[in-house]
């Protein structure tokens, strides 16, 4: 199964800007850590692994952060 980079998700793979987007008194790694966990129940748990989804949520809070949404 080829990956996918991070910038380049189907709407159906991806969290939800809610689950990147943590209240202020989260932490980062809270936040990714939420990010991660709707990546696997986006895919429904097939395929992927915990390490890129984590990466992969970290990807899309460092754009949000950057870029917005």
């Amino acid at each position: 199964m080829a990956s996918k980079s991070p910038n380049n998700l189907d709407s159906q793979d991806s969290a939800t800007e809610a689950d990147l987007c943590p209240p202020r008194e989260d932490s980062r790694e809270d936040a990714i850590r939420r990010g991660a966990y709707a990546l696997y129940e986006a895919r429904k748990g097939v395929g992927g692994s915990e390490e890129e989804d984590w990466l992969q949520a970290e990807a899309l809070l460092l754009q949000i952060a950057n870029h917005g949404v």
